[in-house]
Protein backbone atom coordinates (compact mmCIF):
# COMPACT_ATOMS: atom_id res chain seq x y z
CA UNK A 1 0.00 0.00 0.00
CA UNK A 2 2.80 2.26 1.10
CA UNK A 3 4.53 1.44 -2.24
CA UNK A 4 1.54 2.46 -4.36
CA UNK A 5 1.04 5.57 -2.76
CA UNK A 6 4.28 6.94 -3.17
CA UNK A 7 4.36 5.90 -6.91
CA UNK A 8 1.18 7.43 -7.46
CA UNK A 9 2.91 10.73 -5.69
CA UNK A 10 6.01 10.18 -7.85
CA UNK A 11 3.78 10.02 -11.52
CA UNK A 12 1.50 12.28 -10.57
CA UNK A 13 3.21 15.68 -12.34
CA UNK A 14 3.60 13.46 -15.03
CA UNK A 15 0.03 12.46 -14.69
CA UNK A 16 -1.27 16.10 -14.58
CA UNK A 17 1.28 17.53 -17.14
CA UNK A 18 -0.61 14.45 -19.58
CA UNK A 19 -4.35 15.93 -18.72
CA UNK A 20 -3.33 19.69 -18.96
CA UNK A 21 -1.82 18.59 -22.46
CA UNK A 22 -4.82 16.58 -23.76
CA UNK A 23 -7.37 19.42 -22.66
CA UNK A 24 -5.43 21.90 -24.34
CA UNK A 25 -4.53 19.70 -27.74
CA UNK A 26 -7.05 20.54 -30.44
CA UNK A 27 -6.60 17.15 -32.22
CA UNK A 28 -7.39 14.90 -28.54
CA UNK A 29 -9.77 17.02 -26.95
CA UNK A 30 -12.09 17.53 -30.40
CA UNK A 31 -15.53 17.05 -29.34
CA UNK A 32 -17.50 13.73 -30.31
CA UNK A 33 -20.82 15.73 -29.70
CA UNK A 34 -20.75 19.19 -31.45
CA UNK A 35 -24.53 19.05 -31.33
CA UNK A 36 -24.52 19.32 -27.43
CA UNK A 37 -23.81 21.32 -24.78
CA UNK A 38 -20.10 20.72 -23.24
CA UNK A 39 -18.91 21.45 -19.99
CA UNK A 40 -16.43 24.25 -19.41
CA UNK A 41 -13.16 24.03 -19.63
CA UNK A 42 -12.02 24.17 -15.79
CA UNK A 43 -15.09 21.52 -14.87
CA UNK A 44 -13.22 19.18 -17.38
CA UNK A 45 -10.11 19.67 -15.75
CA UNK A 46 -11.17 19.18 -12.06
CA UNK A 47 -13.14 15.94 -13.46
CA UNK A 48 -10.35 14.54 -14.81
CA UNK A 49 -8.08 15.23 -11.97
CA UNK A 50 -10.89 13.55 -9.63
CA UNK A 51 -10.47 10.76 -11.64
CA UNK A 52 -7.34 10.44 -11.93
CA UNK A 53 -7.31 10.40 -7.45
CA UNK A 54 -10.31 8.28 -7.42
CA UNK A 55 -8.83 5.45 -10.28
CA UNK A 56 -5.02 5.95 -10.32
CA UNK A 57 -5.03 6.63 -14.19
CA UNK A 58 -5.36 9.43 -16.61
CA UNK A 59 -8.66 8.84 -18.61
CA UNK A 60 -7.24 8.84 -22.00
CA UNK A 61 -10.98 8.12 -23.46
CA UNK A 62 -12.37 11.03 -21.68
CA UNK A 63 -13.71 12.69 -24.83
CA UNK A 64 -14.36 9.52 -26.61
CA UNK A 65 -16.36 8.49 -23.86
CA UNK A 66 -18.34 11.53 -24.08
CA UNK A 67 -17.84 12.59 -20.99
CA UNK A 68 -17.33 16.43 -21.95
CA UNK A 69 -20.76 16.93 -22.46
CA UNK A 70 -22.84 18.88 -20.22
CA UNK A 71 -25.60 15.93 -18.97
CA UNK A 72 -23.10 13.03 -18.54
CA UNK A 73 -21.83 11.63 -15.06
CA UNK A 74 -18.18 10.45 -15.33
CA UNK A 75 -19.55 8.05 -12.93
CA UNK A 76 -21.37 6.00 -15.38
CA UNK A 77 -17.91 4.86 -17.06
CA UNK A 78 -16.09 1.87 -15.72
CA UNK A 79 -12.41 3.07 -15.41
CA UNK A 80 -9.67 1.16 -17.43
CA UNK A 81 -7.31 -0.23 -14.63
CA UNK A 82 -10.70 -2.02 -12.33
CA UNK A 83 -11.79 -3.42 -15.59
CA UNK A 84 -8.51 -5.31 -16.46
CA UNK A 85 -8.28 -5.77 -12.88
CA UNK A 86 -11.68 -7.33 -12.72
CA UNK A 87 -11.64 -8.90 -16.12
CA UNK A 88 -7.44 -10.85 -15.55
CA UNK A 89 -9.37 -12.10 -12.05
CA UNK A 90 -12.61 -13.66 -13.72
CA UNK A 91 -10.45 -15.14 -16.45
CA UNK A 92 -7.40 -16.31 -14.24
CA UNK A 93 -8.98 -19.58 -12.64
CA UNK A 94 -7.94 -22.56 -13.63
CA UNK A 95 -10.08 -25.64 -15.15
CA UNK A 96 -9.59 -28.77 -13.26
CA UNK A 97 -9.88 -31.93 -15.46
CA UNK A 98 -8.97 -35.03 -13.57
CA UNK A 99 -7.73 -33.38 -11.16
CA UNK A 100 -4.75 -31.65 -13.84
CA UNK A 101 -4.96 -28.02 -13.69
CA UNK A 102 -5.23 -26.33 -17.23
CA UNK A 103 -5.77 -22.34 -18.38
CA UNK A 104 -6.92 -22.03 -21.53
CA UNK A 105 -5.88 -18.36 -21.78
CA UNK A 106 -2.33 -19.57 -23.67
CA UNK A 107 -4.76 -21.04 -26.33
CA UNK A 108 -6.28 -17.42 -26.87
CA UNK A 109 -3.23 -15.82 -27.06
CA UNK A 110 -1.37 -17.90 -28.80
CA UNK A 111 -2.66 -17.30 -32.70
CA UNK A 112 -0.98 -20.60 -33.84
CA UNK A 113 -2.71 -22.69 -30.86
CA UNK A 114 -6.02 -21.25 -31.49
CA UNK A 115 -6.41 -21.49 -34.99
CA UNK A 116 -5.43 -25.44 -34.90
CA UNK A 117 -8.09 -25.31 -31.79
CA UNK A 118 -10.50 -24.31 -33.98
CA UNK A 119 -9.79 -26.41 -36.88
CA UNK A 120 -10.08 -29.33 -34.28
CA UNK A 121 -13.36 -28.34 -33.36
CA UNK A 122 -14.63 -27.98 -36.63
CA UNK A 123 -15.25 -24.15 -36.19
CA UNK A 124 -14.01 -21.99 -39.96
CA UNK A 125 -11.44 -20.27 -38.69
CA UNK A 126 -8.62 -18.50 -41.35
CA UNK A 127 -6.42 -21.58 -42.69
CA UNK A 128 -3.04 -21.95 -41.34
CA UNK A 129 -0.36 -21.90 -43.99
CA UNK A 130 2.93 -22.22 -42.16
CA UNK A 131 4.55 -21.92 -38.87
CA UNK A 132 8.17 -21.26 -38.29
CA UNK A 133 10.83 -17.97 -37.98
CA UNK A 134 12.60 -15.98 -40.22
CA UNK A 135 15.05 -18.81 -40.28
CA UNK A 136 13.08 -22.24 -41.07
CA UNK A 137 9.07 -22.52 -41.80
CA UNK A 138 7.14 -25.61 -41.94
CA UNK A 139 4.72 -25.56 -44.43
CA UNK A 140 1.66 -27.46 -43.88
CA UNK A 141 0.68 -29.16 -47.13
CA UNK A 142 3.93 -30.37 -47.24
CA UNK A 143 4.35 -31.56 -43.77
CA UNK A 144 8.68 -30.39 -43.34
CA UNK A 145 10.55 -27.35 -42.73
CA UNK A 146 12.23 -25.21 -45.53
CA UNK A 147 14.29 -22.47 -45.59
CA UNK A 148 12.37 -18.65 -44.87
CA UNK A 149 13.04 -17.86 -48.03
CA UNK A 150 10.72 -20.39 -49.57
CA UNK A 151 7.78 -18.18 -49.16
CA UNK A 152 9.16 -16.74 -52.65
CA UNK A 153 8.34 -20.66 -54.36
CA UNK A 154 5.25 -19.78 -53.78
CA UNK A 155 1.79 -17.75 -55.02
CA UNK A 156 0.26 -15.84 -52.36
CA UNK A 157 -2.07 -13.51 -50.76
CA UNK A 158 -1.85 -13.98 -46.85
CA UNK A 159 -1.20 -12.61 -43.63
CA UNK A 160 1.64 -13.11 -41.65
CA UNK A 161 1.70 -12.46 -38.23
CA UNK A 162 3.54 -12.39 -34.71
CA UNK A 163 1.40 -15.40 -33.36
CA UNK A 164 1.77 -13.62 -29.82
CA UNK A 165 0.88 -10.09 -31.28
CA UNK A 166 -1.85 -7.77 -30.14
CA UNK A 167 -3.64 -4.94 -31.11
CA UNK A 168 -2.83 -5.11 -34.62
CA UNK A 169 1.29 -4.97 -34.25
CA UNK A 170 3.02 -7.16 -36.51
CA UNK A 171 0.34 -8.30 -38.81
CA UNK A 172 1.64 -8.05 -42.44
CA UNK A 173 -0.03 -8.28 -45.58
CA UNK A 174 1.96 -9.67 -47.97
CA UNK A 175 1.05 -10.85 -51.37
CA UNK A 176 3.56 -13.27 -53.22
CA UNK A 177 3.59 -13.68 -56.82
CA UNK A 178 6.34 -15.06 -59.66
CA UNK A 179 9.12 -14.58 -57.00
CA UNK A 180 8.07 -11.25 -55.90
CA UNK A 181 6.87 -9.89 -52.92
CA UNK A 182 4.24 -6.95 -52.30
CA UNK A 183 2.49 -5.33 -49.00
CA UNK A 184 0.09 -2.33 -49.30
CA UNK A 185 0.52 -2.02 -53.45
CA UNK A 186 4.48 -1.70 -52.55
CA UNK A 187 7.62 -3.81 -53.38
CA UNK A 188 9.06 -5.55 -50.99
CA UNK A 189 12.14 -7.51 -50.26
CA UNK A 190 12.64 -10.76 -47.90
CA UNK A 191 14.45 -8.49 -45.25
CA UNK A 192 11.83 -6.26 -44.88
CA UNK A 193 9.87 -9.70 -43.08
CA UNK A 194 13.32 -9.99 -41.68
CA UNK A 195 13.45 -6.69 -39.53
CA UNK A 196 9.91 -7.49 -38.51
CA UNK A 197 9.78 -11.10 -37.49
CA UNK A 198 12.10 -11.75 -34.94
CA UNK A 199 10.30 -14.46 -33.08
CA UNK A 200 8.38 -16.99 -34.38
CA UNK A 201 5.39 -15.94 -36.85
CA UNK A 202 2.42 -17.30 -38.66
CA UNK A 203 0.75 -17.35 -42.24
CA UNK A 204 -2.51 -17.84 -42.47
CA UNK A 205 -4.76 -17.17 -45.67
CA UNK A 206 -6.46 -14.43 -47.00
CA UNK A 207 -10.35 -14.41 -45.93
CA UNK A 208 -12.70 -13.20 -48.74
CA UNK A 209 -15.48 -11.34 -46.71
CA UNK A 210 -19.06 -11.06 -47.74
CA UNK A 211 -19.67 -8.63 -50.55
CA UNK A 212 -22.42 -6.70 -48.67
CA UNK A 213 -19.52 -5.51 -46.20
CA UNK A 214 -17.21 -5.02 -48.90
CA UNK A 215 -19.65 -2.39 -49.80
CA UNK A 216 -18.20 -0.38 -46.45
CA UNK A 217 -14.95 -0.74 -46.89
CA UNK A 218 -13.13 -3.88 -48.94
CA UNK A 219 -9.65 -2.87 -48.41
CA UNK A 220 -9.49 -5.21 -45.22
CA UNK A 221 -11.13 -7.97 -43.49
CA UNK A 222 -13.77 -5.92 -41.09
CA UNK A 223 -14.58 -7.91 -38.03
CA UNK A 224 -17.07 -8.26 -35.57
CA UNK A 225 -15.65 -7.68 -31.67
CA UNK A 226 -18.09 -9.66 -29.74
CA UNK A 227 -17.93 -10.07 -26.01
CA UNK A 228 -19.31 -13.22 -24.80
CA UNK A 229 -19.72 -14.04 -20.72
CA UNK A 230 -20.13 -17.24 -18.33
CA UNK A 231 -22.02 -16.68 -15.41
CA UNK A 232 -22.25 -19.88 -13.60
CA UNK A 233 -22.64 -22.40 -17.08
CA UNK A 234 -24.94 -19.62 -18.53
CA UNK A 235 -23.12 -17.74 -21.87
CA UNK A 236 -24.49 -14.63 -23.92
CA UNK A 237 -23.37 -12.20 -25.47
CA UNK A 238 -22.67 -8.99 -23.60
CA UNK A 239 -21.50 -6.21 -26.07
CA UNK A 240 -21.20 -5.98 -29.77
CA UNK A 241 -19.40 -4.03 -32.29
CA UNK A 242 -18.10 -3.90 -35.89
CA UNK A 243 -14.62 -2.71 -36.88
CA UNK A 244 -13.57 -0.96 -40.40
CA UNK A 245 -10.41 -0.17 -41.65
CA UNK A 246 -10.19 3.39 -43.28
CA UNK A 247 -7.52 5.17 -44.81
CA UNK A 248 -6.63 2.32 -47.50
CA UNK A 249 -5.21 0.44 -44.56
CA UNK A 250 -5.51 -3.51 -44.64
CA UNK A 251 -6.31 -4.06 -40.96
CA UNK A 252 -9.68 -2.86 -39.31
CA UNK A 253 -7.72 -2.32 -35.56
CA UNK A 254 -9.76 0.50 -34.09
CA UNK A 255 -5.76 1.91 -32.49
CA UNK A 256 -4.89 1.69 -35.95
CA UNK A 257 -7.29 4.43 -37.16
CA UNK A 258 -10.17 1.94 -37.86
CA UNK A 259 -13.83 3.10 -37.29
CA UNK A 260 -15.54 1.16 -34.79
CA UNK A 261 -20.05 0.64 -34.83
CA UNK A 262 -22.49 -0.58 -32.24
CA UNK A 263 -24.35 -3.84 -33.24
CA UNK A 264 -27.37 -4.15 -31.85
CA UNK A 265 -27.35 -7.71 -30.31
CA UNK A 266 -30.93 -8.49 -30.90
CA UNK A 267 -31.12 -7.05 -34.46
CA UNK A 268 -27.57 -7.57 -35.89
CA UNK A 269 -27.77 -3.94 -37.02
CA UNK A 270 -25.49 -1.71 -36.83
CA UNK A 271 -25.97 1.86 -34.55
CA UNK A 272 -25.94 5.49 -36.15
CA UNK A 273 -22.58 6.30 -35.85
CA UNK A 274 -19.44 5.29 -36.23
CA UNK A 275 -16.22 6.37 -33.93
CA UNK A 276 -12.80 6.44 -34.15
CA UNK A 277 -10.35 6.59 -31.32
CA UNK A 278 -9.19 9.98 -30.04
CA UNK A 279 -6.53 11.48 -31.71
CA UNK A 280 -7.67 9.56 -34.74
CA UNK A 281 -10.95 11.14 -35.61
CA UNK A 282 -14.77 11.48 -33.89
CA UNK A 283 -17.32 10.16 -34.93
CA UNK A 284 -19.10 9.78 -38.23
CA UNK A 285 -22.47 8.56 -39.74
CA UNK A 286 -20.94 7.22 -42.85
CA UNK A 287 -17.53 5.45 -43.82
CA UNK A 288 -14.89 8.04 -44.78
CA UNK A 289 -13.64 6.25 -47.73
CA UNK A 290 -17.04 5.19 -49.35
CA UNK A 291 -19.15 7.29 -47.70
CA UNK A 292 -21.50 4.14 -46.77
CA UNK A 293 -24.24 4.81 -43.98
CA UNK A 294 -23.68 2.70 -41.36
CA UNK A 295 -27.03 3.12 -39.63
CA UNK A 296 -29.53 0.09 -40.28
CA UNK A 297 -26.93 -2.08 -41.79
CA UNK A 298 -27.65 -5.97 -41.01
CA UNK A 299 -24.73 -7.48 -40.33
CA UNK A 300 -25.10 -10.92 -42.33
CA UNK A 301 -25.39 -14.58 -40.15
CA UNK A 302 -24.81 -12.42 -36.80
CA UNK A 303 -27.40 -14.85 -35.50
CA UNK A 304 -24.88 -17.47 -36.70
CA UNK A 305 -22.24 -15.92 -35.04
CA UNK A 306 -23.51 -15.17 -31.75
CA UNK A 307 -24.88 -19.41 -31.50
CA UNK A 308 -21.55 -20.46 -32.63
CA UNK A 309 -19.36 -17.61 -30.09
CA UNK A 310 -21.62 -18.66 -27.58
CA UNK A 311 -21.20 -22.73 -28.37
CA UNK A 312 -17.05 -21.74 -28.92
CA UNK A 313 -16.99 -20.39 -25.46
CA UNK A 314 -17.75 -23.37 -23.74
CA UNK A 315 -14.56 -24.84 -25.05
CA UNK A 316 -12.64 -22.27 -22.58
CA UNK A 317 -13.29 -23.49 -19.85
CA UNK A 318 -11.83 -21.10 -16.71
CA UNK A 319 -12.38 -18.00 -19.12
CA UNK A 320 -15.59 -15.55 -17.79
CA UNK A 321 -15.22 -13.42 -20.75
CA UNK A 322 -13.96 -13.86 -24.14
CA UNK A 323 -13.83 -10.77 -26.81
CA UNK A 324 -13.83 -12.98 -30.58
CA UNK A 325 -12.72 -11.53 -33.41
CA UNK A 326 -15.10 -12.43 -35.94
CA UNK A 327 -14.68 -11.86 -39.93
CA UNK A 328 -17.70 -12.80 -42.24
CA UNK A 329 -17.66 -14.37 -45.42
CA UNK A 330 -20.49 -15.52 -47.76
CA UNK A 331 -21.19 -18.58 -46.27
CA UNK A 332 -20.58 -17.52 -42.30
CA UNK A 333 -18.90 -16.03 -39.98
CA UNK A 334 -15.41 -17.08 -39.71
CA UNK A 335 -13.45 -17.21 -36.30
CA UNK A 336 -10.15 -15.44 -36.04
CA UNK A 337 -9.24 -14.51 -32.67
CA UNK A 338 -10.50 -14.71 -29.10
CA UNK A 339 -8.89 -12.18 -26.04
CA UNK A 340 -9.29 -13.11 -23.06
CA UNK A 341 -7.63 -9.35 -22.46
CA UNK A 342 -10.58 -7.88 -24.86
CA UNK A 343 -10.34 -3.49 -24.34
CA UNK A 344 -12.64 -1.29 -23.33
CA UNK A 345 -12.16 1.97 -24.95
CA UNK A 346 -13.99 0.82 -28.04
CA UNK A 347 -16.58 -0.78 -26.33
CA UNK A 348 -17.48 2.35 -24.05
CA UNK A 349 -16.91 4.71 -26.92
CA UNK A 350 -19.56 3.03 -29.25
CA UNK A 351 -22.31 1.88 -26.03
CA UNK A 352 -21.89 4.68 -23.81
CA UNK A 353 -20.95 3.98 -19.86
CA UNK A 354 -20.91 0.37 -19.34
CA UNK A 355 -20.44 0.20 -15.81
CA UNK A 356 -23.71 -0.27 -14.76
CA UNK A 357 -24.49 -3.74 -16.47
CA UNK A 358 -20.75 -4.92 -16.03
CA UNK A 359 -21.02 -4.82 -12.58
CA UNK A 360 -24.89 -6.24 -12.93
CA UNK A 361 -23.48 -9.05 -14.70
CA UNK A 362 -20.96 -9.78 -12.24
CA UNK A 363 -22.52 -9.31 -9.52
CA UNK A 364 -22.48 -12.61 -8.03
CA UNK A 365 -18.57 -12.35 -8.24
CA UNK A 366 -15.96 -11.20 -5.22
CA UNK A 367 -12.99 -9.58 -6.34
Amino acid sequence: MICATLSFIRYLPRRIAVILEMIKDPILSKNYYPEEQEKVKIIIFLENILWLFLYQEVNKYYYAYGINRKNVSMFDYLPNGCFKKIRSKSNSAKSMIRDVEINYQLVLRDKFLFGKYLEGLGIPTPKVLAYGNTKKITWFDLGFQLPFSSILERNLDCFIKDPLSDAGNHVIHIICENGKLFSNGKSIDISFLNNIFEDNLLIQDRIEQSAEINKIYDKSVNTIRLVTMNNDGEIFPAFGIMRFGTNNSRIDNWDKGGIACKIDLDTGGLCKYGFFKNGKGTRTLSHPDTGFFFEDFKVPYFKDSSEKAIMLHSFFPGLQQIGWDIAISENGPIFIEGNDDWGLGSVQSTHGGIKKKYYEILKNRSY
